[in-house]
């Protein structure tokens, strides 16, 4: 018995000096990590219980994020049109206002703007970092020096990270950057992600698989118009992809492709000679005022009465940007083009289920009715 006493006051003891040496080694570890928070410049990652985690962003950088992002920005229009689909609470800023917005709820479109570097422009650094995000976003092309491009934004935007998403601008290509946005937002948006790609697949091969069929000889020659006089227009990029995607054909294909914002200037000589079949406008103004224009008379669209203004209500069906918010256009543009090989598809159903699904917004039959007759679709 004694001897069973001297063993169990031995094991105490010893449990009794670990116990302190485990606490002698925390608090080395707590004070070294004090110490090199306190060096200026010196990214630590945080010791907590799973605070940070270590992500592989869509240009192959490796980066270490909060585990939970509560609150982002992006610098990229498609890219915080992402975030709005995919997880809305947690959008800081859009790079432009969306406060004329009619299908969008006040708390989304009431947003503060914080520009963003796209299309010849360039933001504030101090704009971003004033806002004191989780992580901001930005959407990258493989281009120039586009490498240097992020290393500098990412020095000037330290110690926030700066996760690249891959271009999200090809319509025939959306799944990669729906899935990875859902992923690193984390919680609903990973399941949301999965959701819009199944809408997106769904619309996008129906619509594709019919338009193949369309012979060529049948297809229609399409304008482009933008601008208030409708005299600019783009190349087949990604501002016309769902011309070609729904069987038709990009009368200015072969114009010259205009950088930054893009909008190639041509003339009405130009328009006259393609004579479209069917012209897609951009401009409310020049919508009401084609018809009344002698100088576009002799154009057969006009003649026809095949003339089609894009919504864009809360965000661009046929462009601007060239995003995921165009899903909605492959059947309207099908529509547009194609009414009779098309007339299956229940445009009244889709364009309700995406703007429940991607904009977080219900749209009774009166608001779809309205959308429609004002692009000038009359029967849907």
């Amino acid at each position: 018995m004694l001897n069973k006493r001297i063993s169990m006051r031995t094991i105490n003891s010893g449990t009794r000096r670990s116990s302190r040496l485990m606490n002698l080694s925390g608090l080395i570890i707590l004070m070294a990590v004090i110490a090199l928070v306190c060096i200026p410049g010196c990214c630590v990652a945080d010791t907590g219980s799973g605070s940070t985690k270590t992500i592989t962003d869509m240009d192959g950088r490796t980066l270490t994020i909060p585990t939970t992002l509560n609150h982002v920005l992006t610098t990229y229009p498609p890219t915080s049109n992402l975030v709005y689909m995919l997880a809305p609470e947690k959008l800081m800023g859009w790079q432009t206002s969306a406060g004329k917005n009619k299908y969008m709820k006040d708390e989304y479109k009431n947003l503060p703007v914080v520009g963003g570097w796209y299309g010849g422009l360039t933001a504030n650094y101090e704009t971003f970092m004033s806002m004191n995000p989780d992580a901001i976003f930005e959407g990258f092309t493989r281009t120039g020096n586009y490498q240097e491009t992020i290393d500098e934004r990412q020095k000037n935007l330290n110690p926030y990270p700066l996760i690249e998403v891959a271009d999200s601008t090809d319509v025939n290509n959306y799944t990669p950057s729906v899935k990875f946005m859902g992923e690193t937002l984390g919680g609903d948006a990973k399941t949301k992600a999965d959701e819009l790609n199944t809408f997106y697949t769904t619309v996008y091969n129906k619509v594709k698989d019919k338009a193949q069929t369309i012979p060529q000889d049948k297809r229609k020659k399409v304008y482009y118009a933008e601008g208030v006089d409708g005299l600019k227009t783009e190349p087949d990029n990604s501002h016309v992809q769902l011309i070609n995607l729904c069987g038709g054909i990009n009368v200015a294909s072969k114009v010259a492709v205009k950088g930054g914002m893009g909008e190639t200037p041509v003339n009405i000589e130009d328009i006259i000679s393609w004579n479209p079949d069917v012209i897609i406008v951009r401009e409310p103004k020049f919508y009401s005022d084609i018809y009344s224009d002698p100088n576009w008379q002799k154009i057969k669209a006009v003649q026809d009465k095949q003339v089609y203004l894009a919504p864009s209500d809360p965000l661009g069906w046929f462009d601007r940007p060239p995003c995921v918010n165009t899903v909605i256009g492959i059947p309207w543009v099908a529509k547009v083009l194609y009414p009779d090989e098309f007339k299956d598809l229940d445009i009244t159903s889709l364009t309700k289920e995406f703007y429940s699904k991607f904009y977080h917004y219900d749209l009774t039959d009166s608001d779809v009715k309205d959308i429609m007759t004002g692009s000038g679709l009359q029967s849907y």
